[in-house]
């Protein structure tokens, strides 16, 4: 007893014991006080006792359930509990360091190595009686807790994550399907096709969208007005431009041939006047009328023979002319009297200067309603270098006019000339319409049109 009071001890603890005051010994801890006299001369000790199976039911708590180990020792490092009795002897190295530690006071909470492994450590030191309460764990069931909450945490993330995109996918679509179905539907319309179906329904809430769809229907509607506006806008202007180009031709033809009836009758008899007169009537009556404004090509070659056949008279035996047409091809609708001006200009001006005979050929080429051409030749003087150029210089800028739409320009085209017949053709025929003017060798000229879906402008191969 002695040495539990060694140091000038006052309070020491026993660790577990048997009672011996008990008649039915039981393990016990005890807590013994010493009382002195005022002359340092022991007086008595007074003794507690703890039944050990108390210290077993604070101490335990489920431990081994948690794969834990509560280790109680005192100030000296001996194990008050758990009293073992069968002791592996990894438990035996264990309780061996931890009783290092704790004599060194060394231990602390954390990771400890203990016997080659590593081990989470809690310890507490009591400042009354000095023990040392340790709570150990290797781990591996925490562990496996942090994979379970890892797990945990990433189902519940993922569930989340399919909710959200679910709720993303359900709100997003409500707002996009109209926008796409509108995108679609604009994407849909063009210059060919302005019909605009609604696709929006009537029943739908004032958002954005419902403004978009009006407003792009309101746009079409305006597109629509514009387009009809200038469309009938360059019909009216093209058939003005039409009316004044064919306004300019009778009077120029009756004048000339009026001319060539005049003196005729002064060197022949009345029968050959009246037999021009009657094809001039025939030739006015052709020209004069408004309805329709074109004619086939038949009719344009046989009006066309009637003014050569009026010239032959005049020039009896030296005019010759030649026409070879394909059937197929005498069908093809022209302004009427676009031939008869080239033949005019090839005798008015071509065989003015150069002694006869003089020759007109007029031959075409048929290879469908997109692709023909008219040759009209002759052996006359040719053009002028200077006059063609100024000619094709002017047939150029009425072409890049009649393509931008720039029809009041177009209208200051007058006179009867080629200039005037070339812009009725293109009236008709549109940009396909194609046409050259050439001299020939050794002499002659030639003037080409026709249509040609392949070739641009005014270009045309031989």
């Amino acid at each position: 007893m002695a040495e539990l009071f060694r140091n000038d001890k006052l309070v020491a603890v026993l660790p577990p014991h048997l009672d011996a005051w008990s008649t039915t010994p039981e393990p016990v801890i005890s807590v013994v006080r010493k009382f002195s006299t005022p002359y340092s001369t022991d007086f008595g000790m007074v003794e507690i006792q703890l039944p050990y199976r108390s210290l077993e039911q604070i101490a335990t708590i489920h431990s081994q359930s948690f794969d834990k180990k509560i280790y109680i020792f005192n100030a000296d490092g001996e194990l008050i509990f758990p009293v073992l009795t069968n002791t592996s002897a990894h438990d035996m190295n264990t309780l061996k360091q931890l009783k290092q530690h704790i004599r060194e006071k060394t231990l602390s909470n954390g990771v400890l190595n203990l016997d080659g492994g590593s081990s989470l450590i809690s310890a507490y030191t009591s400042n009354y009686l000095n023990w040392t309460t340790v709570l150990m764990d290797d781990g591996v069931t925490l562990q496996q807790n942090l994979r379970n909450y890892r797990l945990t945490l990433l189902m519940i993330g993922l569930l989340i994550l399919f909710a959200v995109v679910i709720i993303y996918h359900y709100a997003i679509g409500r707002l996009i399907k109209p926008l796409l179905t509108l995108t679609r539907t604009v994407r849909s319309v063009s210059l060919n096709n302005l019909t605009f179906s609604p696709v929006i329904e009537e029943n739908r809430d004032y958002d954005e969208i419902m403004i978009l769809n009006r407003s792009f229907e309101k746009m079409i509607d305006k597109l629509k007005l514009a387009i009809n506006t200038e469309y009938e806008s360059r019909i009216r202007s093209i058939e003005a431009n039409y009316s004044a180009l064919q306004a300019q031709i009778n009077p120029h033809f009756l004048f000339n041939t009026l001319n060539v009836i005049a003196v005729h009758c002064e060197e022949t008899d009345s029968m050959v006047a009246a037999d021009m007169c009657y094809r001039l009537s025939e030739m006015m009556r052709y020209s004069g009328s408004s309805s329709p404004p074109t004619a086939t090509l038949a009719d344009e070659i046989k009006y066309s023979i009637y003014y050569l056949e009026l010239m032959k008279l005049h020039y009896d035996e030296s005019l010759l002319y030649q026409v070879s047409i394909p059937d197929e091809m005498t069908l093809l609708h022209f302004p009427k009297l676009s031939l008869q001006p080239f033949v005019e200009n090839a005798i008015n001006h071509g065989f003015d200067t150069c002694l006869p005979p003089w020759h007109i050929e007029i031959d075409g080429q048929f290879h469908g309603l997109s692709d023909w051409c008219i040759r009209i030749k002759d052996n006359g003087s040719g053009f002028a270098a200077e006059p063609l150029e100024e000619l094709r210089n002017a047939i150029s800028a009425y072409r890049d006019n009649f393509m931008e739409g720039k029809l009041v320009a177009n209208l200051q085209v007058s006179g009867m000339g080629i200039l005037n017949t070339y812009a009725r053709l293109l009236t008709q025929f549109g940009e396909d319409f194609y046409f050259d003017m050439t001299n020939l060798e050794p002499k002659g000229s030639q003037i080409v049109f026709g249509v040609r879906t392949t070739k641009e402008g005014n270009d045309i191969s031989s």
